[in-house]
């Protein structure tokens, strides 16, 4: 059952102020507003509550039991049922809509260039291509005689829209001691057959808003499935579908999730999903396997993983290696290396089937970790995947620096086609070159951008011009995607500069100014790699030598005065981004206490991370003057403010508890 969440409450809101230097808490009006309570409707004898969000309407049971209300106040509508409905989870369904809907619109530009089928089927040969053609016709004529029979196992006339059997009702078939119906294909003429196909299942979808609000808010979205194992869940999903009059785009699954994906994989010429939502409680691991396998080729994989005390915490390293294949580190940088083993595995499921990844968007929102990535079948680039994926260093107990080290590595030649791809040396560690300490292991985890900068900029571009009616946490969107934009353009290396267009777009309140953005979206090379793949934290930095933190313009003018690059993380507030090495972060740290900030005698002692960083034997930049020009930090932030970053806006606030519906086993 979908139980992460986001908050849709008023708030506070915190950014980077640019006179003072300091991270502040400002007090300001909410960037989303609560979603609209209508009044309180009968049906059946039974009193539900209509909740608008986006243009879906949605129905939930009022709550009359007084041992459900926490600490005796009264509970949210939904909070102490079965089948409940997530206030905080809004953003992350606003930006959900928005995310696919431009995918959706690249993927169907890049349908219309001509030659792309074509082009498609090079890897395909021409006897494998034969056999696949003549086995669809067998299954297609066998689907058609099956339904010209009758012996469909449904009540009425059976209807499909994509692939979907679903009744005249839009209820679809839940008969399990049979065979599942909800993926054969109807080839008959009179079946409603769509030019250009764009389904999207909602794998694990509880009260069924997601589907909902696709199906509402996605214009070309051909079919929508809602998909859940608790017979509750998909009673409510189709009352909300029936409310909404959505039966002839929305489907109602009954189905274990995995076996659903399964299912449609096996079935040979069935269409895949170009769009699968996992939103699970916890761990998405489990049904990765089988999504990478239901997409069609290029679809979209839209992942959330609410277990950030596994994949961002060392506290459960052997649960995480379990889970995602790769071990956590330790430090401010662990969600973005969270981030990162949440692609591995994706990309480690992907690659077993001959299917490569390109992450669109990586966020680490609040207390979970929502991705967006594209797969794609290409046997070549998953012949790279080795030399994208990194094993850490971390100086998790002491200074906090890192290094990195590729697993695999690749060569070409010049003049020829051949590529020799080949196993990585290893590192002899012998503790942290910075401070002595002992280094421990990460990974492995994803060492390619986490952020594709033109489908980035395309969606800052549709967030800025979405009515603000329907999607309530619009300035929160347009802070972190911004942000976002700022840390990919960062990871992009100076000699390969953004594409032609797909320069950022300025913050501006005048919406008609801004450039549409363009499609198809270029796609990443998948040779790509993020050079500088963590942040630091000024702060922790300050902590290790015991002196007072520098403000983040000056710390941020010290280094581009050194010519170095910055950027912030969307991870952290505070946060900087930078691909000068580390020996150079210290040396700025040492001038920072030598013209600003003394340390307090004795405050360093000897055998602590601090006294070989303050006392280093060879500094070789020892002669460069470090100026710390707050202008120039600030300078280089926009003058508009933004909600950048949200601390936690009321008290227990967080996922909810897990849902407990009843499960009917198949």
């Amino acid at each position: 059952m979908a139980a992460s969440g986001d908050n849709v409450d008023s708030k506070i809101v915190t950014d980077i102020t640019s006179k003072a230097g300091k991270l502040e808490t400002v007090q300001a009006v909410s960037p989303s507003k609560e979603a609209d309570y209508s009044d309180r409707i009968t049906i059946d004898g039974k009193i539900f509550q209509e909740i608008k969000e986006g243009l879906a309407v949605m129905l939930v049971p009022v709550d009359t039991d007084e041992s459900a209300k926490p600490n005796g106040k009264s509970a949210p509508p939904g909070r102490g049922t079965q089948v409940f409905y997530n206030p905080i989870q809004q953003f992350n369904r606003d930006l959900s809509v928005l995310a696919i809907k431009t995918f959706g619109e690249s993927l169907n530009a890049s349908r219309a260039v001509p030659g792309k089928k074509r082009k498609r089927k090079t890897n395909v040969s021409v006897k494998e291509e034969q056999k696949r053609k003549r086995n669809k016709k067998q299954d297609d004529s066998a689907v058609i005689e099956q339904i010209k029979a009758g012996d469909d196992g449904l009540s009425s006339k059976p209807q499909t829209l994509n692939g979907e059997q679903f009744l005249s009702n839009g209820e679809a078939e839940a008969n399990h001691n049979e065979q599942p119906k909800d993926s054969l294909v109807d080839k008959t003429p009179s079946a409603y057959q769509p030019k250009t196909p764009f389904s999207i299942l909602d794998a694990l979808s509880a009260t069924g808003l997601r589907a909902l609000r696709y199906a509402h808010e996605i214009p070309f979205a051909t079919k929508v499935v809602a998909n859940d194992l608790s017979s509750e869940a998909v009673a409510a999903i189709k009352q909300n579908i029936k409310h909404n009059n959505l039966a002839s785009k929305v489907v109602a699954s009954h189905r274990n999730a995995v076996s659903h994906m399964y299912d449609l994989v096996a079935r040979a010429g069935i269409s895949k999903y170009e769009a699968i939502d996992l939103d699970p409680f916890g761990t998405a691991a489990p049904f990765l396997d089988a999504a990478v396998q239901a997409l069609t080729d290029g679809g979209l994989l839209c992942v959330t993983c609410t277990d950030s005390g596994v994949f961002a915490s060392t506290g459960y390293s052997e649960k995480t290696f379990a889970l995602y294949g790769g071990l956590p580190l330790k430090g401010p940088h662990c969600h973005e290396a969270g981030l990162r083993l949440i692609l591995h595995a994706i990309g480690a499921s992907a690659a077993r089937y001959g299917n490569a990844i390109e992450p669109l968007m990586s966020l680490s929102i609040d207390f979970y970790a929502r991705v967006f990535v594209r797969v794609y079948k290409s046997p070549l680039d998953v012949k790279l995947f080795a030399s994208r994926s990194m094993l850490v260093y971390n100086c998790g107990e002491g200074c906090g620096a890192w290094s990195v080290q590729q697993i695999g590595r690749y060569k070409t030649f010049p003049g020829r086609t051949d590529i020799k791809y080949s196993i990585a040396q290893g590192v002899n560690s012998n503790g942290c070159s910075q401070c002595g300490f002992k280094v421990h292991i990460a990974g492995p985890m994803y060492a390619g951008p986490l952020h594709s900068v033109p489908f980035v900029s395309a969606l800052l571009s549709v967030v800025r011009k979405a009515p603000a009616e329907t999607y309530r946490t619009l300035k929160r969107m347009e802070g972190m995607l911004t942000t976002v934009l700022e840390e990919a353009l960062f990871a992009t290396p100076p000699s390969d500069p953004p594409p032609e267009g797909l320069d950022p777009p300025a913050p501006s309140d005048d919406t008609t100014t801004q450039s549409p953005p363009q499609f198809p979206i270029p796609a990443t090379p998948a040779s790509s790699l993020d050079l500088h793949p963590f942040h630091f934290s000024p702060s922790s930095l300050s902590k290790t030598l015991h002196c007072q933190t520098p403000p983040e313009p000056a710390l941020r003018g010290a280094l581009l005065g050194l010519g170095y690059r910055i950027a912030r993380s969307h991870t952290k507030p505070g946060s900087i981004k930078t691909n000068a090495p580390w020996p150079v972060i210290w040396h700025v740290m040492r001038e920072w206490i030598r013209q600003r900030s003394s340390v307090k005698e004795g405050a360093v002692v000897e055998g602590r991370p601090g006294w070989k960083i303050m006392h280093p034997e060879d500094e070789e930049w020892a002669g460069r003057e470090v100026v710390f020009d707050e202008k120039l930090g600030i300078q280089s932030t926009e003058a508009k403010k933004l909600c950048r970053y949200q601390v936690n806006p009321r008290p227990n606030w967080g996922p909810m508890t897990k849902e407990k519906g009843k499960v009917v086993k198949e």
